[in-house]
């Protein structure tokens, strides 16, 4: 039962291929396809913390924990995984969205990256010591994973929240009789 490495670091080589331009490309909304992109990265930022908050706190004895261990870090590297593949749509969108989006961009790639990188060393030595996976760099591995998770998933949970208020504002400026740009 061992698991396979993470697959997100093209994007920290900006290896994302660019979509085609057509003719709905010029109207098409991509400030809201990037808030809608900030909820999937969400959804996925909260699945990865909850399986790392699971291997952090894994109380099992050491014979039992390497299939538990195997599958939290299997959620995590497909939540990490499902999160590149979304940045990678975000990257080729970047130039034209909002200051703040693009600055949202940044955070997670950073925080993304990070967490691949930690996800592939943690499954790495876990398939190389099953027996002794509880020692080693395991337990700073489970404790990086954890906040790495717990800091990109608050970021994303404030970055939804603005997307949200933002809307919201836009929306009720013309009923208000206030124009928003």
């Amino acid at each position: 039962m061992m698991a396979s490495p993470v697959a997100v670091s093209k994007v920290a080589g900006n290896a994302c291929p660019a979509g085609t331009v057509t003719a709905a490309s010029y109207t098409w909304n991509f400030k809201g396809e990037a808030d809608n992109t900030f909820q999937a990265i969400q959804d996925d930022a909260h699945q990865a913390l909850d399986a790392a908050d699971k291997l952090k706190n894994s109380d099992l004895p050491p014979d039992m924990a390497w299939p538990d261990a195997s599958m939290q870090l299997d959620q995590i590297r497909d939540s990490v995984n499902d999160m590149g593949a979304r940045l990678c749509r975000l990257q080729a969108i970047r130039k034209v969205v909002s200051p703040w989006q693009q600055a949202e961009i940044t955070r997670i790639t950073k925080a993304v990256v990070l967490m691949a990188n930690n996800t592939e060393d943690a499954i790495l030595y876990a398939n190389g010591h099953t027996r002794e996976m509880w020692s080693g760099p395991m337990p700073l591995y489970k404790d990086n994973l954890y906040s790495l998770a717990h800091n990109l998933t608050k970021s994303i949970d404030n970055a939804v929240s603005y997307a949200k208020v933002s809307q919201e504002y836009h929306e009720l400026g013309p009923k208000v009789g206030r124009a928003t740009s």
